[in-house]
Parts: structure tokens; C-alpha cells; sequence
């Protein structure tokens, strides 16, 4: 069952003009017809809603709520090394599907994509697009941030109270310790923040920055694994750990 979400407030038995963009969907991708059902959301609640046509617009009228299974137990931050094209594209899409609440970006000295200050508000707008579409794919009741992208030293100005705050790096099984014995001790932390790197990793001088500003060093196992591959690994070990 599709579902859009929406800016204005939903009320049941009142209904609710769709937009442009949703529009289309239903019109002329999905096709759909008079009384068809779908799912609305508007951040605060999920509801069942009929549609109807009227006027070359289409409404939505919400009749039912839908219990709201879709949270995770322990907000989740990924903030992600820049990485190349369309796996930028795909790594949103999987973030949101395994439950992030939002995604910093940021450049580090080892990333190989740029970011061109000229080009940042157009990029924006599609990742967040993407993280949209994603979270009604996967039927979230929020809509998951996408955020500009920052430098890499400005992770250490993150200062929200009891956050784990993690930062995975290939020598961790020296320095640290994996990422499932590490969360395995923090039973309820009010937040997680993990921090994944670019194709190229970490530098030393970088991850030694984050440890000085309470970051944990953490292993994802003994393989090395593409940056897109560390990202969705560990979001789904934070996912058993916090979701059982």
C-alpha cells in the first residue's frame, strides 16, 4: 500500500488536497481510481485514507490510524563520509530503510568526492528527495534529514547527553573493540551517533581528533568493507542490539 506524507495536520473524515508531486503519482504512474486506499502521514500519526477525484485535483480522506511500529527504540545519527555518485544515492535510500534519524555528511582528508558550495543546494534537495521517497517506501512515520555536508573536525561539536558516540576505523581490532561487545555494555543510551568514513578511511590524526572528544574506536570484523557496506553493516548491528 502506498504511502505519502503530508504537510498540513491530519484530521480523520477530513480531507486533504494532494500535492502536485503526489498528484502524479497517483494519477499517472500508479493509476489509481476513486476510493482506493492509501497510507497518509504527517509526522505525528499514520492513517488509513480513500482517495477522491474532484476538479482534476485528488484528495485524500483519512478514515482509520494505523498503530505506529515504524521507531526506532534508540534515535540513530549516521554521519557519512562523502562517497562517489550513485552509492551516495543508495546509501540514503538503505539508511532510512534501516532506521536512521538523520545523515550528516562531511568531507575528511581521505574523501575523493568534493563538495562544490555552487552545487550544494540542488544536491540537497534531491538527497532529501530520495530520503523521502525511501521512507514512504518503507512506511517510516518521519521523514529522515539529510543534512549539508560539514568538515570533518566539526563532528567534535556534537554534545547531545548520553549519545554513544562511535566512530568505526579499520584498526579498531588494536585500538578498540567490535562494534556488537561494545554496544552489548551501553544498554540505554538516549542516542547513537556512528561515523562512517569516505572510500579512502580515516586518517590517524582524524580518528585520535573524535577519540579525544569521547568518540569510541570501534571493528566492524576482520574484512575491509566498501563505505556504503561499513554503513548499512552498522546500522543493522545497532538495529539487532536496540530493536530486540
Amino acid at each position: 500500500m502506498q504511502q505519502y506524507f503530508v504537510k498540513e495536520h491530519i484530521v480523520l473524515d477530513q480531507p486533504i488536497q494532494m500535492d502536485d508531486e503526489a498528484f502524479h503519482h497517483i494519477s499517472h504512474v500508479l493509476r489509481m481510481k476513486e476510493n482506493d486506499i492509501i497510507r497518509l502521514c504527517d509526522e505525528r500519526q499514520l492513517c488509513y485514507a480513500r482517495l477522491h477525484f474532484e476538479n482534476g485535483a485528488v484528495y485524500a480522506l483519512p478514515y482509520e490510524r494505523i498503530e505506529d511500529k515504524t521507531k526506532t527504540a534508540v534515535p540513530i545519527t549516521l554521519a557519512m563520509g562523502l562517497i562517489k555518485g550513485d552509492k551516495w544515492d543508495l546509501l540514503i535510500q538503505k539508511a532510512c530503510e534501516l532506521g536512521v534519524e538523520q545523515i550528516i555528511p562531511f568531507t575528511s582528508s581521505r574523501c575523493v568526492v568534493k563538495n562544490k558550495a555552487e552545487k550544494q543546494d540542488k544536491k540537497l534537495n534531491r538527497w532529501n528527495k530520495i530520503a523521502k521517497e525511501a521512507c514512504e517506501q518503507c512506511k517510516r512515520s518521519a521523514l529522515v534529514k539529510v543534512h549539508a555536508p560539514i568538515p570533518f573536525a566539526e563532528l567534535t561539536k556534537w554534545t547531545q547527553p548520553n549519545t554513544l558516540k562511535l566512530i568505526a576505523y579499520e584498526a579498531a581490532d588494536l585500538e578498540g573493540q567490535h562494534l556488537a561487545s561494545l554496544l552489548a555494555q551501553h544498554k540505554k543510551p538516549s542516542h547513537v551517533l556512528i561515523v562512517i568514513g569516505a572510500e579512502g578511511g580515516f586518517a590517524k590524526e582524524e580518528v585520535e581528533l573524535l577519540r579525544q572528544h569521547d568518540f569510541a574506536c570501534v571493528s566492524l570484523g576482520g574484512r575491509i568493507l566498501r563505505a556504503e557496506t561499513a554503513a548499512f553493516y552498522a546500522l543493522s548491528v545497532i538495529s539487532f542490539y536496540y530493536e530486540l
